[in-house]
């Protein structure tokens, strides 16, 4: 069995960028043996709600249909 973390960043970008977020994340959960997948989704104000919602959900999907089958 293989452990997975779906990294999903829930707030706005004040300071920092996403790419630095992700690596020290990353370099964190692969580290420790743990699988890293940090979907890109798609954001305001390209789109609307619940676009983002989706985008992270089908992510989380496809993790668990990968990680099952």
């Amino acid at each position: 069995m293989s452990f997975a973390n779906v990294h999903i960043h829930a707030d706005g970008w004040r300071m920092g960028d996403r790419q630095k977020e992700d690596e020290k994340a990353g370099m964190f959960y692969v580290s420790r043996g743990i699988i890293f997948i940090a979907p890109n989704y798609r954001l305001s104000p390209d789109v609307r709600h619940p676009a983002h919602v989706e985008d992270c959900a089908a992510a989380l999907a496809w993790v668990l249909i990968m990680l099952l089958s």
